[in-house]
């Protein structure tokens, strides 16, 4: 049996979750504010060469991050994987308050949820980097706005859901 006290602070993580959400999102628009007020109009020392094997380097590195998230996500982030304990993290400093096994088999799931959630986004996030760094390496603009709406669809399909969090809590209670 989970203590309505702990149960709470189980799922006071999907705030938690919720708030770096935004704050990953809000990171997107930080890169194309940045690239418009200081780089637009300014003209960069950088030659031809060096500009087209940067572009084409950071294209690799996005379709290697996109695939790693997929991968990630199938592997690790899934309800079944973490119930497995397929992957197992130390447990959250806010979950380390846990009384028997219950509590100690909820605070692992959830540890699990939170910091594989967050990977994702880190990986999500990592796509309009390499549109930032576009900008910065060839000042390819296009390339940091579609890279920008690529980051975030892939964090909007990262959104955090409360029903996952509830279900592995729930899953815990259960065994």
């Amino acid at each position: 049996m989970i203590r309505r006290e702990f149960r709470e602070t189980l799922e006071a993580q999907h705030g938690a979750l919720l708030a770096l959400w935004v704050i990953f999102a809000c990171g997107i628009l930080i890169y194309i504010a940045v690239a418009q007020i200081f780089l637009a109009g300014k003209q960069l020392a950088i030659s031809y060469a060096f500009a087209q094997t940067a572009k084409m380097f950071l294209w690799f590195l996005t379709f290697v991050d996109i695939a790693t998230l997929v991968w990630w996500k199938r592997r690790f982030l899934n309800k079944q994987a973490i119930l497995a304990g397929v992957k197992r993290y130390k447990v959250l400093q806010a979950l380390q308050e846990h009384k028997g096994e219950s509590e100690q088999r909820a605070a692992v799931l959830v540890s699990s949820y939170v910091t594989g959630k967050i990977v994702a986004f880190a990986l999500a996030e990592a796509v309009a980097i390499y549109g930032f760094a576009l900008v910065l390496t060839s000042h390819y603009f296009v390339g940091q706005y579609i890279l920008s709406i690529a980051s975030a669809v892939l964090l909007i399909l990262e959104f955090p859901s409360r029903r996952v969090l509830t279900d592995l809590v729930a899953a815990a209670e259960k065994n």
